[in-house]
């Protein structure tokens, strides 16, 4: 169980990290505006914890 999330953004290179995360092996999943991102928002780094925005997106994101 992952008992808490938080986000930090690097907007000069259009990545979201997940991160403050603890509790049992946590996995991400990204959102945006409740939709799981496909490769048309971005890409998901291999551990989960990153998402780089292949473009200019409005909205929510939110990493689960």
């Amino acid at each position: 169980a992952v008992h808490h999330v938080s986000v930090m953004v690097n907007v000069s290179h259009s990545v979201l990290h997940c991160m403050e995360t603890w509790g049992t092996e946590p996995t991400y999943t990204w959102l945006h505006e409740k939709v799981v991102v496909t490769e048309k928002v971005g890409h998901v780094s291999a551990d989960g914890t990153s998402l780089y925005v292949s473009g200019t997106f409005c909205g929510h994101f939110t990493c689960v």
